[in-house]
């Protein structure tokens, strides 16, 4: 039996961004930049370009950003627009802390379906602006993230 092969990860933090740049977008234009900066890193680590990526993308899964208030699956039809691609399966995860887990494990679901299918998962969230949230987010960071390999990286795909 063939096994599905994960070809690269890529994940942006706010640090990739200047101060400046990051203070002067909109929440949803940060998540968009995230995407696409990572998108970006992405193509770069497999020597692919947005254009081979298209002709040969099947599936797009997005991470709904709970930081935007938007979702459903037209959220996830917009974000595989936005970064250029259309004609392909579109799937919406939406599993709050574990929405990363269920989408490898939606990739593996549609690759042991289709084999052929070349899937790409996408998802940005932002934290609210607000000293409560903050607080909490530190709080669950500093409880659940290796404090050497992690902490610097908060909550991310990286960790």
């Amino acid at each position: 039996m063939d096994f599905p092969v994960l070809l690269g990860v890529s994940d942006t933090v706010y640090r990739d961004f200047s101060k400046d740049e990051y203070r002067a977008m909109s929440t949803e234009q940060k998540v968009h930049a995230m995407i696409e900066k990572s998108l970006v890193s992405l193509l770069d680590f497999l020597s692919m370009t947005r254009e081979t990526l298209k002709n040969e993308l099947t599936d797009f899964i997005s991470i709904e950003s709970a930081s935007i208030d938007k979702g459903g699956y037209g959220y996830s039809a917009r974000t595989a627009a936005d970064l250029g691609f259309s004609g392909m399966r579109t799937h919406l995860i939406d599993l709050g802390g574990a929405s990363v887990t269920g989408a490898v494990g939606q990739v593996r679901s549609i690759i042991l379906a289709d084999p052929d299918s070349v899937v790409l998962v996408a998802g940005a969230d932002v934290p609210r602006s607000s000293y409560h949230v903050g607080i909490v987010l530190q709080r669950l960071n500093e409880a659940v993230i290796h404090r050497e390999l992690e902490l610097d990286n908060g909550a991310t795909l990286i960790s």
